[in-house]
């Protein structure tokens, strides 16, 4: 299991698992009974990244991240798929392209104030 060290616009800090795979970016949170401190997903390069909810068994906000760390686009309390839903569609397609995802425990975007533009630093 890989970590990342994330500070959010209003100088919070934590600890986040890391999706670098393939295979680890489409498991991602599902099958966990909890969200902990998230994840964040690593991508090669600027792309369409939308994120699912397969397999999903609590609500959560997403962040999509330029390469810069700077917030591109929000969804706040994204619901999972009812069970047995399988149908393929995402949850939360970008309107920008994104190089990191962020998934976040539910009310993250409120509580620290993240808008858009605003710099998430990664290390």
């Amino acid at each position: 299991m890989k970590f990342a060290h994330v500070t959010l616009p209003d100088n919070f800090s934590f600890e986040i698992e890391v999706a670098l795979s393939p295979e680890e970016r489409v498991r991602g949170l599902s099958y966990r009974s909890e969200c902990g401190n998230g994840m964040l997903f690593v991508f090669e390069g600027p792309g369409w990244h939308p994120m699912w909810m397969y397999r999903m068994r609590f609500p959560i906000d997403i962040v999509w991240l330029d390469s810069h760390g700077r917030i591109v686009e929000l969804y706040e309390a994204a619901q999972p798929w009812p069970e047995g839903a399988n149908d393929g569609r995402a949850m939360g397609q970008p309107g920008v392209q994104s190089s990191y995802v962020l998934e976040l425990v539910v009310g993250s975007v409120a509580a620290h104030g993240l808008t858009g533009g605003s710099i998430v630093v990664i290390r």
